[in-house]
């Protein structure tokens, strides 16, 4: 699922562009392992995206010259890239239409998508992808939309580094290759991406993303301002210092317990085949809170991890790169 520009390709960079930051992977493919090529974060310039559209192209484009210039341990040097858009450019959620051809269905589900999320037809790109077909309900679809606008956008930036674009995809997808993509895996696992202004909760089952819940507002900006932390490149070394104690943190953490109830009630209704929650995964540079994972732990008694990727060649990546990584990875399908 994504908009697909893809053409045979070997080499490719993920880009993840978030309301504040930058971050680059790229990754090659060596027999059965992966090593690294070089990984970034970068921070981006106020106001970058804003009112749910992209500000300064111009800037844009060279802030990620700039970022495949300082990646670590190499430059990116991949000529083409997979790229997600940040969660107030991109729309996603479910939408279920009763007994319909696949054809006709697709129709009903993108107008009532599109009047659900108060969306133009004329002025966004809509995709869909079936995610369940049950003769009590009917077809299930996941749907995501972005401005025209915007992916023209992308188009440009591409065109002014000389790059381009094999596709374009909400981060939650992305995100979900990573921490959730084992169709052999038998249980549910709850995805946790936690960025400086959003998170993103997500309920998956054999690959196929289930729900989500997007909460604008709960992040790491809060908490590090009620603690003086300046954005420098070196905070989450400070943020794994924070006390639980802080009011930002206890908030923050108490959006986020609300969010996987939210999902979890959510999707209670729908669930038929009653796999049980076997796993809650956390990324993002929120997994650097301090026992955040013993938390959720201890709240919803579901081991809970953070998810880090160590590569043949010896070198690893934190939270912070888990969805730029799963756009590294993106293959043609």
């Amino acid at each position: 699922m994504g908009l697909n520009f893809f053409k045979t390709s070997s080499k490719r960079f993920g880009v993840e562009i978030t309301e504040n930051h930058l971050r680059l992977v790229e990754v090659s493919f060596e027999g059965s392992g992966i090593s690294l090529v070089g990984a970034i974060e970068l921070p981006l310039p106020e106001g970058t995206v804003r009112q749910g559209k992209f500000k300064n192209i111009s800037s844009l484009a060279n802030n990620i010259t700039e970022a495949r210039l300082k990646a670590q341990p190499n430059p990116i040097s991949a000529s083409n890239f997979c790229l997600s858009l940040p969660n107030k450019i991109v729309t996603v959620g479910h939408i279920t239409v009763p007994s319909a051809t696949k054809s006709e269905a697709r129709k009903i589900a993108i107008k009532k998508f599109a009047e659900a999320s108060h969306l133009e037809l004329k002025n966004n790109y809509f995709d869909l992808s079936i995610v369940a077909n049950r003769k009590e309900i009917g077809l299930e679809f996941l749907c995501s939309a972005a401005s025209i606008e915007n992916i023209q956008d992308i188009i440009k930036i591409s065109r002014l580094l000389g790059i381009s674009p094999l596709a374009i995809e909400p981060a939650v997808l992305a995100n979900g290759r990573v921490c959730a993509s084992h169709p052999s895996h038998e249980g549910r696992t709850i995805t946790v991406s936690i960025d400086h202004n959003s998170s993103s909760i997500a309920l998956w089952a054999k690959g196929q993303l289930l729900d989500m819940k997007n909460l604008s507002g709960t992040g790491l900006a809060s908490i590090l301002e009620d603690n003086g932390i300046r954005e420098t490149g070196a905070e989450y070394a400070e943020i794994k210092k924070l006390h639980l104690e802080s009011d930002g943190l206890r908030e923050s953490l108490n959006n986020i317990t609300e969010g996987i109830i939210s999902v979890l009630t959510a999707s209670a209704a729908k669930q038929s085949d009653n796999l049980p929650i076997t796993k809650i995964i956390l990324s993002g540079p929120g997994a650097y809170l301090p026992k955040i994972d013993y938390i959720l732990e201890k709240e919803f008694r579901i081991s809970t991890t953070i998810k880090t990727i160590k590569f043949t060649n010896g070198y690893s990546i934190g939270p912070e790169f888990i969805t730029a990584f799963g756009l590294a990875q993106r293959s043609e399908v």
